[in-house]
């Protein structure tokens, strides 16, 4: 089976290439002119391809190895900020809205 970067890397450029050469033919260019401009598409959007599929790739292994309690998610990943995904979720629960209290008026908008 191939990696998820190649098919990603595949998907982009054949559609680029498909629109590309679809939209050229479409508007009556040369088709000298769509092929070429075609080609050009298709090999930027591989490349493109190339670095969603990576990353794609990587959050995906993490993901599973993080289900499967293998990864240590504290790790910072590659181009990321340092801080591991879901460490600034606030778990914690507003007593007063659990206790049916009225919330205080932050806005400071009458209230009706």
């Amino acid at each position: 089976m191939e990696s998820p970067a190649k098919v990603v890397a595949g998907i982009f450029s054949l559609s680029a290439f498909a629109v590309a050469a679809l939209t050229g033919l479409a508007v009556g260019n040369p088709a000298s002119d769509v092929l070429g401009r075609a080609l050009v598409c298709l090999v930027t959007a591989h490349l493109v391809g190339v670095l969603v599929g990576s990353a794609f790739e990587s959050v995906l292994a993490r993901s599973v190895a993080a289900r499967h309690g293998v990864v240590d998610l504290s790790a910072p990943m590659v181009g990321g900020s340092g801080t591991s995904s879901g460490s600034s979720v606030d778990n914690s629960v507003d007593s007063s809205v659990n206790a049916g209290e009225e919330r205080a008026n932050v806005a400071g908008l009458p209230e009706s």
